[in-house]
């Protein structure tokens, strides 16, 4: 749709706007600053707004309850994201990368994330995982100032580098986990 262009700054998308169906739709946008994103609207594939380097804020409606894979990956002025609905799935390198992000509140109700998610997420402070299972490969790695993280009684399985460089200083595990992978604590 308009991937790359580094003149736009702001999209008003229409409300009969009811799919984005394209990969990397907005992605490398680089100068977009503000989207309104209609209701009812799905994205279906991934990267939408990939490298948009000036949205610093941005609201899902409620018809978003998947967040795809690295579908903000390298915003690195994205410091909120704010779901009207129920998010239940964020896919693999979704956030990675976006260095000003503050906080995740939508993540207490995921119940699948894939690896990376939240990969150098530098400003990112706490996250709550208390909807998994399992964690991912990498899910935190290097979101140095992460000081806090809320899991699930019911947690079995610990990725390999999921809290790799981050500021954990102290954490208990669940009687469930089974599972640690390599270096999922290291730094």
């Amino acid at each position: 749709m308009v991937s790359g262009c580094s003149a736009l700054t702001t999209v008003n998308l229409p409300s009969t706007l009811k799919s984005l169906t394209a990969p990397a739709t907005f992605a490398n946008a680089t100068a977009l600053e503000s989207i309104d994103l209609p209701e009812g609207l799905t994205i279906t594939e991934g990267s939408t707004f990939n490298g948009c380097k000036s949205l610093k804020s941005i609201e899902l409606p409620k018809s978003i309850t998947r967040i795809n894979s690295s579908m903000f990956s390298d915003c690195s002025s994205l410091e909120t994201v704010t779901p009207k609905g129920t998010i239940t799935a964020i896919e693999e390198y979704a956030f990675y990368g976006c260095s000003s992000l503050k906080e995740a509140a939508f993540t207490s109700t995921v119940t699948t994330m894939g690896e990376s998610v939240f990969k150098k997420c530098a400003t990112l402070k706490s996250i709550d995982l208390s909807g998994l299972t399992a964690i991912s490969d990498n899910v935190c790695y290097g979101s140095s100032n992460i000081s806090s993280v809320k899991l699930n009684d019911d947690l079995t399985a610990i990725g390999k580098g999921a809290f790799c460089y981050t500021s954990i200083d102290s954490i208990t595990l669940p009687g469930k986990v089974n599972e640690i992978g390599r270096f999922a604590f290291f730094g």
